[in-house]
C-alpha cells in the first residue's frame, strides 16, 4: 500500500493473504490460470509462467476480486452508520426459544 501510495488501505496492518486464497474464496479456484479464467479475464498459455506475465495476471485477479466486493463494503458502511456510535459493544441477548445462539448470524450458513 505504501509503495502504490494508496490513501485508504482497507486492510488491517497485520493482514496477510495471497491471491491464490482470494481466487479460492471468490471463484473457487486456487490455480492462477483457472482463477483468472473464472474471473472472466484473458489467459495466454504461451506467456504463462514468465515472471512479468504471472505478476500482471495476479495483479489483475487481485483487483477484480477486490472490486467485486465494493457493494459489500458500501452496504456494511451504511449498516454501521445507521447504528450510530459504536464505542461500546452491545451485550449478547439471551438464547431465543428456537435455541438459536444469539452470537451466531441469523439464517442458514452457506459454505
Amino acid at each position: 500500500m505504501a509503495r502504490t501510495q494508496v490513501k485508504r488501505n482497507p486492510f488491517h496492518p497485520f493482514s496477510s493473504f495471497d491471491t491464490a486464497t482470494l481466487g479460492g474464496v471468490a471463484f473457487g479456484q486456487t490455480v492462477l490460470m483457472r482463477a483468472t479464467l473464472a474471473a472472466g479475464l484473458e489467459w495466454d498459455t504461451a506467456s504463462a509462467h514468465s515472471a512479468a506475465y504471472d505478476a500482471e495476471r495476479t495483479a489483475d485477479l487481485f483487483c477484480t476480486v477486490c472490486n467485486q466486493f465494493q457493494g459489500v463494503f458500501d452496504a456494511s458502511r451504511r449498516r454501521l452508520a445507521s447504528m450510530g456510535p459504536l464505542e461500546i459493544e452491545p451485550s449478547p441477548e439471551p438464547a431465543t426459544e428456537s435455541g438459536q445462539d444469539p452470537t451466531e448470524p441469523a439464517g442458514p450458513r452457506r459454505l
